[in-house]
């Protein structure tokens, strides 16, 4: 049974000692130091050692340490902070305490009060009220004023949008012994005005890592109704963190404006009851923020906290090769999801439920199906971590470390015997000249437990039984036992490999895929200039699986362009094994909502500055689309290439009123842009504001991307765009070689197939003449025919995959070289074959490209 604390942490902070230190006299506590049961400790971070990792961590030192025996929390100091919130005062790391040797875990991006509909605190100062010792609490002061979310009032382009409430603001964070929760107490006063307001937290994490969880919505999407907890649990049993509410009271979701703020980042939002004050009139609000090892263990606290009639389930997980660790025992209250405990070593569990309740409790060992291939232990890196605690993640990527318990390939126990999992069966997969793959298992005769209750089980990957990505050849999964087609492959530069195979439970099955090199491209390689991962907060793929499944899609150039982060991934590939295969750019999608993303790459990572360097559009309030590009010119230099993305959708173009030969926004748009995405995921629609630009003049170079914020969306290895540089070898890549390249316009996007022209792509040629052309596909993927677009509209269609065409226009002119086929690329993607050549001009007389289309006007 766990220990849980029965008191509501009264504190009377001037004199919370119970043997806990002077935070004003003596020297600074030990923040390094393993503690025992019965302390809590505090100060200011004076060594870095003192932090932990995670794909999320960020703290540094002069920032503040509180932990005990259990959990360990980082807020913010008095700096500029990274994701989305500048403010300090926060939380902004969490973790349970590690065995030696395991990293860390930390899934925070930013946890925080907020007020009304979008008011955070502007500390004035965060202190250490006692730093703790044997017995008593540790406790850490934050005194400030509200403040405007910069996040929520740049994405609505509205500076002043959010009320200055005028409130004083103080909270402190209180740890005591022996407990996986810390108080927080807020405490508001009104000044001068008369302030309605609702209290409460927002945690933002990310779905890469966490499945959000609540209190009778499971891993539902979380409803409008209060609840006494919410928060996360760890894709794989990393740990739960939670927001639960004090003693008789219930938290909610918020109001309207918490609602427009899930909807552009992942939160988990817990309020209190709206109140009102007079001018100088006080409230304080009284809530916990937990960190634990299970969801269990939370609600256990949240029950002892509440003073509840409890009693304790618990049980012995167990299957036909002995207790399973690192089950989940889901457990039900009345019907509703309640919560969810993991089994330790031996297979044990126990959760406490409310007395004369109704409940059940049933096992699962079926995750997110999500395999990557990393040593046991491997943690997520962040690309934040302090120095230390990125070494021992980076280590534990190459050499593994402690892992912890993950239970997968059981599948769901019977109802009738819930406590009983079945034993999985492995699926050993091996490419036979040893280089990265990309495997997709699926069913045959479909899922024999299709009808569990979605709110307790991960959903399947993409429709699939499994997913995995190598980058070394060879890869095991645990799979249920059952009869599966596995496919492998490597994207569009081999050929696939399938295979139908049984698998039982407790047998080995090895397929060995023969990927052959289907096409050959010298002087040639693949970049896909636009993917995401951990760092956007929309990225459901963590920054080494995002360069595995690159690599594993036969992709050559991963472009790190997450939303505003500009995280470094070059480090990364070289710990997983991949610097032969591939390369890695820096770069950074600015994602302002009402003025239109774009990719800047390659630029160089500015490690002193909030989100190494990522332009803050929230707080820098471009006056006009140049004016933002401007500053990105002024922070990056003018070498980086500035790249449209989807410009019709959430694009530059689409703000700008863009129609043919039109553009009707004037201040939403600029002509300093060197790309612009004409396929993003398959979709074609920024072919259009391309084919119009290209004849008027525009020296912009088409892309193909991805756009992938997952392992399978985007159809990685169907879509990218090639990059001439003179070689197909990897190693001769780097930031040169692709400026060179996109300045040339020496590029082909791509939905699946290269093509291979007589004249290279962004040639100008003077007076007529002809290009032979090649559509260069694998088997799997068929070309139709080829399209001359001249001045940006079709003017001769050849049938097949391979042709000439004579470019003899009367007046100067512009082409591009289109393939199309009419079959879908099944089963990598559903979309058909389509490429499209770089510009080739044609100076007829030799006296200057004149463009044959009138500039755009400007409405």
């Amino acid at each position: 049974m766990r220990p849980f604390i029965l008191c509501t942490f009264a504190l009377v902070l001037p004199a919370c000692g119970g043997g806990g230190a002077d935070p004003a006299s003596g020297p600074p506590p030990d923040l390094t130091e393993v503690l025992e049961s019965g302390q809590s400790r505090a100060g200011k971070v004076v060594d870095e050692a003192a932090l932990f990792g995670g794909i999320s961590a960020e703290g540094r030192v002069g920032d503040y340490k509180i932990y005990n025996d259990r959990v360990q929390f980082v807020v913010q100091g008095m700096r500029d902070g990274d994701y989305y919130v500048q403010e300090g005062g926060g939380v902004i790391d969490a973790d349970i305490i590690r065995p030696e040797g395991q990293p860390g875990r930390d899934v925070i991006d930013e946890w925080g009060t907020m007020f009304g509909i979008g008011q955070l605190t502007s500390p004035s100062s965060v202190t250490v009220l006692a730093s703790g010792g044997y017995g008593g609490a540790s406790a850490i002061r934050v005194e400030g004023v509200d403040v405007a979310l910069g996040l929520l009032e740049g994405a609505l382009d509205i500076q002043g949008f959010l009320p200055e409430l005028g409130l004083n603001i103080t909270t402190d964070f209180i740890l005591p012994p022996d407990s996986w929760v810390m108080e927080v107490r807020t405490t508001v006063t009104a000044t001068d005005t008369e302030a309605s307001l609702m209290i409460g937290d927002m945690l933002m994490s990310g779905p890469e890592a966490v499945d959000p969880w609540s209190q009778g919505v499971g891993m539902g999407d979380i409803d409008a109704n209060t609840r006494r907890w919410t928060g996360y649990v760890g894709s794989k049993n990393d740990l739960a963190v939670g927001i639960l509410a004090a003693s008789g009271q219930e938290l909610s979701a918020g109001g309207p404006g918490a609602e427009l703020l899930s909807g552009l980042a992942f939160l988990a939002l817990g309020f209190g009851d709206e109140v009102t004050l007079a001018p100088g009139e006080s409230h304080t609000h009284v809530r916990y923020y937990g960190v634990a090892p299970d969801l269990a263990t939370l609600s256990d606290e949240l029950q002892g906290l509440h003073g509840d009639n409890t009693e304790q389930l618990d049980g012995v997980v167990t299957a036909s090769d002995g207790p399973v660790a690192g089950a989940r025992v889901n457990v039900t209250v009345d019907g509703e999801p309640f919560t969810v405990a993991f089994t330790d070593s031996d297979g044990a569990w126990s959760a406490l439920v409310p007395s004369g309740a109704t409940t059940t409790a049933i096992a699962s060992g079926r995750n997110r199906g999500i395999h990557l291939d990393l040593p046991d232990g491997a943690a997520h890196y962040g690309p934040y971590n302090a120095p230390s605690a990125a070494a021992i993640s980076r280590g534990a990527l190459r050499d593994g470390a402690p892992p912890v318990p993950w239970a997968d390939g059981r599948g769901v126990a019977d109802p009738s015997s819930p406590m009983t999992l079945g034993q999985p069966g492995s699926l050993v997969v091996q490419t036979a000249d040893g280089g990265p793959m990309s495997i997709q298992v699926s069913f045959v005769g479909g899922d024999s437990v299709g009808s569990v209750d979605e709110r307790l089980i991960p959903g399947r990957p993409h429709g699939l039984v499994a997913g995995g990505w190598s980058g070394d050849g060879e890869m095991t999964l645990p799979v249920e036992p059952g009869t599966y087609d596995v496919l492998v492959h490597r994207g569009m530069r081999f050929e696939l490999y399938s295979e139908q195979v049984e698998v039982t439970a407790g047998a080995s099955v090895t397929v060995t895929a023969d990927l052959g090199q289907a096409i050959s491209t010298p002087g040639w390689v693949l970049g896909d200039p636009h993917s995401h991962a951990s760092p956007s907060g929309d990225g459901e793929i963590t920054m080494e699986g995002r360069l595995l499944v690159t690599a594993g899609a036969g992709v050559q150039v991963h472009f790190g362009t997450d939303h505003d982060h500009m995280a470094d991934y070059r480090p990364l590939v070289e710990d997983l094994g991949l610097s032969g295969t591939l390369a890695s750019v820096v770069a950074d999608e600015v994602s302002p909502p009402l003025r239109g993303h774009t990719n800047i790459y390659p630029i160089t990572p500015l490690p002193e500055l909030p989100n190494h360097g990522a332009l803050p559009w929230w707080s820098v309030w471009a006056e006009s689309t140049q004016h933002e590009f401007d500053l990105l010119r002024e922070r990056h230099g003018g070498d980086f290439i500035l790249q449209l993305n989807h410009p019709l959708d959430s694009g530059v173009a689409g703000y700008a009123g863009w129609e043919p030969g039109i553009i009707g926004k004037p201040e939403n748009w600029s002509d300093d842009f060197q790309a612009i995405e004409a396929c993003n995921s398959g979709s074609l629609d920024g072919l259009a504001v391309y084919f119009d630009l290209v004849p008027r003049g525009y020296r912009v170079s088409a892309t193909s991307v991805t756009d992938s914020h997952a392992h399978f969306s985007g159809d990685p290895g169907v879509n990218g765009t090639w990059m001439g540089i003179g070689s197909n070898d990897v190693a001769d890549f780097n930031d040169e070689a692709l400026i060179e390249a996109f300045g040339a316009d020496r590029l082909v996007a791509s939905r699946g197939v290269f093509l291979s022209l007589s004249v290279d792509p962004g040639s100008t040629l003077t007076n007529a003449g002809t290009v032979d052309v090649r559509a260069v596909s694998p088997s799997w993927i068929q070309v139709d025919r080829l399209v001359l677009y001249k001045d940006g509209a079709p003017s001769e269609t050849l049938d097949g995959s391979a042709g000439q065409f004579n470019l003899s226009p009367e007046a100067d002119a512009i082409y591009n070289i289109v393939a199309e086929g009419d079959t879908s690329m099944q089963p990598l993607s559903g979309a058909t074959p389509w490429a499209m050549s770089g510009a080739i001009r044609v100076d007829v007389g030799g006296d200057g490209w004149t463009p044959p289309l009138p500039p755009l006007q400007f409405d």
